[in-house]
């Protein structure tokens, strides 16, 4: 075993007291900063003859193998002096990162705006730099596979606090570099300590390892995925019930009472319908009950929740069949894929106990957060690679000791920063599935669609270069003569869908209905119409528009429409049920439309007069409609 005989120096505001300091004073070093490294010095009351003691006093501490000033191992504040003894005091310091927790700042963040363009280590690199501090950190990234964030903001919160949540979010750590005066930001694991621990060799103790399943969970559930289905179900009338169950809340719905398609109504408007839908009670009642006998059929969809097991067959075994289960749920699970990529990710954190010790060690140089290869072989189960989570080192003593383990967290904990990150990172106005990679790698699998794809085509036989085989004017001339039309369009999946927060496929010239972008919405009063422009377009006409499904969410009676051939004729058609057209063609537009006011007289002629005796008015349509979707076939 090699034996290392340190020396060491110690200096309170640059004066050496050294002499004066007692062995077992001790420095702590730990991974989680949450406070930082701190320092318990013993020390002889005398000092005072050479120094005056006083809280803020910076401290610093060297050590080395040849020379006691090969490397500073220490430097923070003395935050206390007590008296140990009648002869003796103890110093507690804390390193500089502490001055970060009682430092608040207001600043905000934003990837468009600022040069930090939403890298989490600039921002980290920032925050610290603002406060005196020199950074060296590892760049996390901008690209797409990168964590970044849209706005990241600190409303008077402490540097330091910020600081470590920035860490979290990556599932990195930092730490001070006392001989470089530098905070280190880095990926937990980048260094790798180049020499392995044997024990006999350069671990001197002989090591108890701990074993904890408190934490350990080998089946996992994560709730919150839901798979849209469609449902029927069938009742008998008795000329008397008007109210029917269904089995799952109905999203959209389809009854027929012997095979006549009823209308769908909402409970308070003036439109004429014949049954309404209660979805949180799951529940549909009629307007006037069917007879007795007649034949009730519904059909519609519904959100069925889908939760996602699974479990760790080899942790299972190892702990002689123990399972430990426990269930998620999380907002931004939306598909069973989601759920079943949580599953996977969160087992593979939690599927075994941690596994920890403390050795006694004669290398000096290594610091928390490297990755060190242990070789026990008293205990050859426990061999393998570490993590150093914990380091201290004990004036007088020839060893260091550290702690290392497997870099387990435990559950309170993966609910505690998936809920930090979830808040910091969602914005008010989008969704957080749209934005959210996990923390400890837990990376949710989103699957995009595209939304449409258009190719457009010029006509450049009148540019002033292209159309032209001479050299005029004695320079290149921006732009062109022609605008770019519109060639063809195809929607993502053949299916349109229309959340209102652009105008993309608005027809400025016929749409005459309120469309709303920051509401995300139609409103129609009397005689308005939502129309479109082409949805679905082949100027090559090698593609035909045959059958299309018309859908739309909202309150109010519309007519529905649409045409194959770019609104040369309009055919009627029905919510949610697949028309096939008379009139095909390569240009595919909606228009939906209320009905106008109209004077009738009272015998049903059309109205003539203006005396105001003989006539009635029969009112028009309003409403307003979320949602429109369209799948058509070719």
């Amino acid at each position: 075993m090699a034996i290392i005989n340190y020396q060491y120096k110690f200096e309170i505001d640059s004066v050496d007291v050294t002499s004066y300091v007692l062995v077992d004073s001790k420095i702590n070093y730990k991974k989680n900063n949450d406070t930082g490294d701190y320092a318990e010095i013993y020390i002889y009351r005398e000092v005072s003859s050479i120094i005056s003691l006083g809280t803020s006093s910076v401290l610093k501490v060297y050590r080395g193998v040849n020379s006691p000033t090969e490397k500073c191992i220490f430097s923070g504040d003395i935050k206390s002096i007590k008296g140990r003894d009648e002869e003796t005091l103890t110093l507690k310091a804390s390193n500089f990162i502490n001055r970060l927790r009682f430092d608040p700042f207001t600043k905000s963040y934003d990837k468009n705006i600022d040069i930090e363009a939403g890298e989490v280590s600039a921002i980290f690199s920032n925050i610290a730099e603002d406060a005196g501090f020199t950074v060296n950190a590892v760049s996390s990234g901008t690209d797409s596979t990168s964590i970044l964030l849209d706005k990241f903001i600190s409303a008077n919160n402490y540097r330091l606090e910020r600081m470590n949540v920035l860490a979290n979010i990556l599932n990195w750590f930092f730490r001070y570099d006392y001989d470089k005066d530098e905070i280190v930001l880095q990926p937990q694991g980048t260094t790798e300590y180049s020499t392995k621990l044997v024990v006999g060799e350069n671990i001197l103790n002989i090591p108890d390892w701990e074993e904890d399943i408190d934490n350990m969970r080998n089946k996992i559930t994560v709730e919150g995925a839901v798979e849209f289905d469609t449902r029927e179900e069938s009742d008998t009338g008795d000329g008397t019930t008007v109210e029917f169950d269904l089995e799952y809340p109905p999203e959209t719905t389809e009854l027929t009472v012997n095979g006549t398609l009823k209308k769908r109504g909402v409970v308070g408007t003036q439109d004429t319908y014949d049954y309404f839908v209660d979805k949180q009670l799951k529940k549909y009642t009629f307007v006037t009950p069917p007879g007795i006998g007649d034949t009730i059929v519904m059909k519609y969809s519904t959100f069925i929740p889908t939760p996602v097991t699974g479990s760790e067959p080899t942790s299972v075994t190892r702990y002689n069949g123990l399972i430990q289960h426990e269930v998620f749920e999380f907002n931004d699970v939306l598909t069973i894929e989601d759920a079943t990529v949580r599953v996977n990710q969160l087992l593979e954190l939690l599927a075994f106990a941690e596994v920890y010790s403390y050795f006694n060690v004669s290398e000096y140089d290594i610091n928390v957060g490297d990755t060190i290869d242990v070789e026990d072989s008293t205990n050859p189960t426990y061999n393998g690679t570490y993590v150093v989570s914990e380091k201290n080192i004990v004036y007088g003593t020839p060893y260091d000791i550290i702690k290392i383990g497997t870099d387990v967290l435990g559950v309170s904990n993966i609910y505690r920063v998936i809920e930090e990150r979830l808040r910091l990172i969602s914005q008010s106005n989008r969704e957080v599935a749209n934005l959210l990679r996990h923390l400890f790698n837990l990376s949710s699998s989103l699957i995009f669609k595209n939304r449409y794809i258009i190719k457009q085509k010029r006509d450049v036989s009148t540019d002033y270069l292209w159309g032209n085989t001479t050299w005029n004017g004695g320079f290149w001339q921006d732009g062109y003569n022609e605008e770019p039309v519109n060639y063809q369009i195809q929607q993502g999946r053949l299916t349109y869908e229309e959340y209102f927060y652009d105008e993309d496929f608005k027809d400025s010239v016929n749409n005459t209905c309120t469309w709303n972008t920051t509401t995300k919405e139609l409103t129609f009063t009397s005689g308005q119409r939502y129309q479109t422009t082409s949805i679905f377009l082949d100027s090559t006409n090698q593609s035909t528009v045959k059958k299309a499904t018309l859908n739309y969410t909202g309150t109010g009676t519309f007519v529905l429409e649409m045409s194959a051939n770019g609104g040369t004729d309009w055919e009627t058609v029905e919510n949610g049920v697949e028309y096939t057209f008379t009139n095909t063609g390569s240009d595919l537009r909606i228009r939906i439309s209320t009905e106008a006011y109209q004077f009738v007289t009272s015998d049903g002629e059309d109205f003539i007069t203006s005396d105001g005796e003989n006539f009635k008015v029969q009112t028009g349509g309003s409403g307003t409609i979320t949602y429109v979707s369209c799948t058509h076939s070719l």
